[in-house]
């Protein structure tokens, strides 16, 4: 990102006089102004001055202040957050582009052409600190809080950690990324890095949060041993707090993500309970995010936040700090299905949001945009709903736990979310039209050139399939997809050496993520392949591909089996039953999530109160706070 202020980049060495990096003006006059902190009951955040803080927005790859935005991108960018309510920005220190070749990058590092904030390592650049200082800047302008992680942006580092400064061949102490995180020479100028952030950026209350590292546990993403990444997480983020507490007498928060967004593996259980981190993070990257049903991506995040914090013992706030993003992503959509589908975007992020909201995170998460391309967002629309109901009740306050098992519904297709602590209850009504939704996206892909063309090379063409063949299953159609399945296994035998079992084990992944299974088949089985095997596989699949879409679609001309199951979203009302309150007068607000307004309220009293719902299609908030 230019910098309109840059007048040189004078190197400064943390050795130097400059250890201590200056701060700018427009940062260091806001000191007075309250800075971000963990409310006292630990599940959500807070300014100084009690006023609770719900973080809603986007994360940014750090390319974008290195190189890959102008100033006047991010003046529009933020503008667009502030006027829709949105408040918060993850975006790395520094960062390459994911449009940039490995080659590309090399060559533009050779050329000067991607700047860093220190290079050698150790020695800071002026003319790249102001960069940030202007976005920081523009943050304070206009209403948005960072969170700013410390490295480079990790998964475009690994593949590019060959022209990065702190690889060994440029000077540099390690020769992987893992080492970063292993080798004491390492540890001791990144110490050095964080000491320079503290001190040119820490006394901005812009600042939400640090991020120590992205997707630690990701090997694309400089992924190492589990322990040995435990170890630096507690010794980073506690030298980091402790640095800067002494420099300021308190400490922004400080947050580490994982890459899988249920953190799964052994290894990395330490999230839960490590000191180096005041907030549990990880990224919403699911097979199911692909196939665009809200409905079970709100079921999802339910269980997941659930679970997320009964396992940090409700000690630590959950935050999603980034989701696959949607929207102009080839490998989910683009061209002319995204056209068709930009409404069920709107609503695969709204579920996503209030679902956060519904299940307990401290913060509605941030859709990831590798560029600055699209404004407004596509979380803007739900984020500008959000605001007003969010100032009904003080969420700071809120102690809340899982609570939708203390509600009952008279209507079985109407799902419950819900957190409260008997004072409040913040609860979202969900419409389960699962079916609707996927009818929708499979209907969009038949009109698609991009699917429906015989000589489509597509392959999310068999994720469309797998979907479509369970639709047909639910109307009672038989499909033949059991001939389509051996025949995807006989061309994975043929073309990747596979044997049966393997093959068919295979294809359920092959269905699920295509792209992505044959790109690993590629990195994996084909590294020795005759040349054309990648062409043959491609061709091969299509064909298998393009002989059940057809098929399919003489069964939907024959039978209307799609028509018949399709419902439209229609309106439904519930009794809503809601146990466990303390016994005393409360007011309970329906609001309509999709508009932003209040639909009615009314006073109720004791431990079990009822109230019918306003009519809707496809989802509803309420909130049973105090009387006042």
């Amino acid at each position: 990102m230019p910098a309109n202020r840059t007048k040189g980049d004078e190197a400064v060495s943390a050795d130097g006089e400059g250890a201590k990096a200056p701060i700018p003006t427009s940062v260091d006059s806001t000191m007075t102004k309250p800075w971000i902190r963990l409310a006292p009951n630990k599940r959500y955040f807070m300014f100084e001055d009690g006023t609770p803080f719900f973080p809603i927005g986007t994360a940014l790859n750090g390319a974008c202040i290195a190189y890959d935005a102008t100033e006047a991108q991010f003046v529009d960018y933020l503008k667009s957050m502030q006027a829709h309510g949105e408040n918060f920005l993850r975006i790395d220190l520094e960062g390459f582009s994911w449009n940039d070749t490995k080659e590309e990058v090399a060559r533009k590092v050779k050329r000067g052409q991607i700047p860093f904030l220190e290079n050698p390592p150790g020695t800071f650049h002026e003319a790249y600190a102001r960069r940030v200082d202007t976005l920081i800047a523009l943050a304070e302008q206009y209403g948005v809080y960072l969170e700013l992680v410390i490295p480079s942006h990790t998964c475009t580092l690994e593949e590019n950690f060959a022209s990065y400064p702190y690889f060994k061949g440029n000077g540099g102490p390690v020769q992987t990324v893992q080492l970063l995180r292993t080798d004491e020479a390492a540890k001791a100028l990144w110490k050095k890095r964080m000491e320079y952030v503290v001190d040119r950026w820490g006394k901005s209350p812009q600042v939400f949060m640090w991020e120590i590292w992205n997707e630690i546990d990701v090997p694309t993403c400089g992924c190492g041993n589990g322990s040995e990444s435990a170890a630096w997480a507690e010794e980073m983020g506690c030298y980091l707090r402790d640095y800067e507490t002494a420099r300021y007498g308190k400490a922004h928060l400080i947050g580490l993500s994982a890459g899988d967004f249920y953190i799964t593996s052994p290894d990395y259980q330490f999230f839960y309970t490590t000191r180096g981190t005041d907030v549990l993070q990880s990224h919403y990257y699911t097979k199911s995010r692909n196939m665009l049903n809200p409905v079970r991506e709100a079921l999802d995040i339910k269980a997941t936040v659930a679970n997320h914090v009964q396992l940090a013992g409700y000690r630590k706030p959950y935050l999603e700090n980034e989701r696959q993003m949607l929207v102009d992503n080839p490998k989910v959509m683009a061209g002319d299905l995204q056209e068709l589908m930009m409404g069920t975007v709107k609503d695969v992020e709204h579920h996503a949001l209030w679902a956060y909201l519904a299940s307990g995170a401290a913060g509605a998460g941030a859709t990831w945009a590798p560029r600055i391309e699209r404004v407004p967002s596509s979380v803007a629309e739900s984020a500008a709903t959000m605001r007003p109901f969010l100032a009904l009740f003080d969420l700071a306050q809120v102690d809340s736990r899982p609570f939708a098992d203390q509600i009952s519904l008279s209507h079985p297709q109407v799902i419950t979310l819900a957190v409260g602590d008997g004072q409040t209850v913040i609860g979202w009504l969900l419409h389960d039209t699962s079916l609707d939704y996927d009818i929708e996206l499979v209907n969009a892909g038949r009109k698609t050139a991009s699917l429906s063309d015989p000589k489509s090379k597509d392959l999310r063409k068999l994720q469309m399939l797998s979907k479509w063949k369970l639709l047909l299953d639910q109307a009672g159609v038989e499909t033949r997809w059991d001939d389509g399945l051996r025949k995807l296994s006989g061309v994975l035998q043929a073309n990747l050496g596979m044997d049966q079992a393997a093959a068919d084990r295979a294809v359920d992944k092959l269905l699920a993520e295509p792209q992505r299974f044959v790109a690993q088949a590629m990195a994996t089985r084909m590294k020795d392949a005759p040349p054309g095997t990648a062409r043959k596989l491609g061709a091969a699949l299509m064909q298998v591909a393009d002989s059940a879409w057809q098929h399919f679609e003489s069964i939907e001309t024959n039978q209307q089996a799609l028509e018949h199951l399709y419902k439209g979203h229609p309106p439904v009302e519930t009794t809503v039953t809601v146990s466990g309150l303390v016994d005393a007068p409360h007011t309970w607000i329906w609001y309509n999530d999709d508009d932003g307004n209040v639909i009615s309220q009314q006073e109720v009293a004791g431990p079990t109160v009822s109230a019918t719902s306003p009519t809707f299609r496809k989802h509803v908030a309420f909130v049973i706070r105090p009387a006042r």
